[in-house]
């Protein structure tokens, strides 16, 4: 009795130090989970996380609009005040976008491009919403003191707007929005 006595506490101490590396793996992986899934730099969703999402919800058919967007002039900002203002940049206008429709539904795609996911927005209100977003990343500069007047140039499509519809339609419909919307302010510069 006394030895089975003490190879069951042996088994129940291989037990616990077992379970004790598990949960020591589990929360290492949530961790590198979240740092796939988050941009460094601005705190918002990383364009893995960003594409799986928009994915999972064209997947199950979500009525929902995409916004893709392109920062104005950050190449700019990086040549004449420097990397690190290019950064502030980045940084506040994702800011706005995460305070705005939460950092879920925003990610960054790489460099100074952004996507944004708008569950249960018609085209029109996801419009109505870029515009009120212009207006406060505005303000959030000012008091930030962000030497960048932010400009953004966007497109947006909605799923309902196409027959069918895949995650490479809807950005390539974005893209095309987006550089019309950039090119006509170029023109309007000139």
């Amino acid at each position: 009795h006394a030895v089975k006595m003490s190879l069951l506490e042996l088994y129940e101490r291989g037990y616990k130090d077992l379970e004790s590396k598990l949960e020591q793996s589990n929360r290492s992986l949530g961790e590198l989970k979240d740092e796939a899934y988050t941009d460094a730099l601005t705190g918002v969703s990383s364009r893995r996380y960003g594409l799986l999402r928009l994915g999972k919800m064209v997947e199950e058919r979500k009525s929902l609009s995409v916004c893709l967007i392109d920062l104005d002039g950050l190449k700019e900002v990086n040549d004449t005040q420097g990397h690190q203002e290019g950064d502030r940049y980045l940084a506040g206008v994702s800011h706005v976008l995460a305070a705005f429709f939460g950092s879920k539904y925003v990610c960054r795609l790489g460099g100074d491009e952004f996507l944004v996911i708008m569950p249960d927005q018609t085209e029109e209100e996801a419009l109505a919403q870029m515009e009120k977003v212009c207006g406060k990343m505005d303000v959030h500069f000012q008091k930030m003191r962000i030497p960048v007047h932010p400009s953004i140039s966007y497109g947006v499509v909605e799923t309902g707007s196409l027959p069918v519809c895949s995650v490479h339609d809807l950005l390539e419909l974005a893209d095309g929005k987006m550089y019309d919307m950039k090119n006509r302010r170029h023109k309007m510069r000139q």
